[in-house]
């Protein structure tokens, strides 16, 4: 049984990774890759840079967009931006969660549709590697 992605988050939560660490994580799987130095430098995107300030899924969602095409980079990661800021109001994790570190019900559910939009933008511009 292959788990959704908001299963994936909740497994990587549980394992005390968080939002960016838990996007690319979902994206490296993808790629049938692994990079521990690479999760372990996108601790710095978490929690808004740790001062919630841009929030730690788009962050590590452009990372991810990226890491699969860094080309189309500019392109792909203006595009998850205007939907993120469209459906959040704001790309500020402060703003968009309140005040706090913490992980949320909110934090995860913003994970998991960040990640999702991530893929769906990576196959709307024929990025996704065929299996």
């Amino acid at each position: 049984m292959e788990l959704t992605i908001e299963n994936k988050v909740m497994d990587l939560v549980l394992q005390q990774k968080c939002c960016a660490q838990i996007i690319m994580l979902i994206g490296l799987e993808a790629r049938q890759s692994k990079n521990v130095e690479l999760v372990q430098a996108m601790k710095g995107l978490c929690y808004g840079l740790h001062s919630q300030y841009d929030c730690g899924a788009l962050s590590g969602g452009a990372c991810l967009l990226a890491l699969f095409n860094e080309t189309y980079a500019p392109l792909t990661n203006k595009e998850l931006v205007t939907w993120f800021k469209g459906k959040y109001g704001s790309v500020r994790c402060e703003d968009i969660i309140g005040q706090g570190y913490k992980m949320s019900d909110k934090c995860l559910k913003i994970i998991s549709e960040t990640c999702e939009q991530c893929f769906e933008i990576l196959q709307r511009n024929n990025l996704l590697e065929e299996e």
